[in-house]
């Protein structure tokens, strides 16, 4: 699972994008429905990006939160944001982590990054073991339906910060149906002080079908108990336990 630049080099600009972007907010607000139903208090956040959804899920909910993430450059956004909550630098398929956690939560489109059937299992595997009996696993999913239709094409945002024009140039194709993966293209034209900058990255993600889901948490040990909506309709929540 390669690493892309949006997630380390260019983190920060992340970080400013999702913050206007991505409603955190309303994110937190779904997982904290979704925990209530299961008494969790003790979070294992994988993916945890720049901490800004950790940071209201510790600050406004009280959970009790770990940070996880593959990006150095994520894991230190976030530790200025929430300093005396731990973190762990680690691929989401490859950990340990010596403490038990009542939930794992992925959000934000973490899961897509795993591309194969085995990657996800690995993951799978690491976040079972994360767990305790009974614990609760949240996920969130792009319909692969709704990416092919929908979600592929070209797009264009553009943000204001600090006297910069950030703008973000994005074109999605669909590289494979069965499982469904697509290719985001992405430029970033950066405007300061009349200074002109370029930045391109390009990422693979998967699109898991609710089926496909379900499989995988078969095969994961994981007894499927539930599909929630998504924070829009291209998006679900899906909840299981831990077997």
């Amino acid at each position: 699972m390669q690493q892309s630049k949006l997630y380390t080099e260019l983190a920060n600009t992340y970080d400013v994008f999702h913050q206007k972007h991505l409603n955190y907010s309303k994110i937190a607000k779904q997982i904290d429905s979704l925990l209530q139903k299961h008494k969790a208090k003790k979070i294992l956040h994988v993916g945890s990006g720049p901490g800004r959804l950790s940071k209201i899920l510790f600050q406004k909910y009280k959970y009790d939160i770990h940070l996880l993430d593959v990006s150095p450059q994520m894991i230190s956004l976030s530790q200025d944001l929430l300093p005396k909550q731990p973190h762990t630098l680690a691929d989401m398929r490859d950990f340990y982590l010596d403490d038990e956690f009542d939930v794992v939560v992925l959000a934000a489109g973490v899961f897509r990054h795993l591309l194969m059937d085995e990657d996800a299992q690995e993951a799978l595997e690491k976040f079972h073991d994360s767990l305790k009996i009974d614990g609760v696993l949240i996920i969130d999913n792009i319909f692969p339906k709704k990416l092919i239709e929908g979600g592929a094409g070209e797009s264009k945002k553009e943000i204001k910060n600090k006297g910069k024009t950030i703008t973000q140039y994005s074109n999605i194709t669909i590289e494979n149906y069965e499982p469904t993966i697509a290719r985001a293209k992405v430029s970033i034209r950066i405007v300061s002080e009349g200074e002109v900058s370029f930045q391109e990255y390009e990422h693979l993600f998967r699109a898991y079908s609710q089926e496909e889901i379900k499989k995988l948490l078969k095969k994961g040990d994981f007894e499927f108990i539930e599909f929630e909506d998504g924070i829009d309709e291209a998006s679900y929540f899906t909840v299981a336990k831990a077997g």
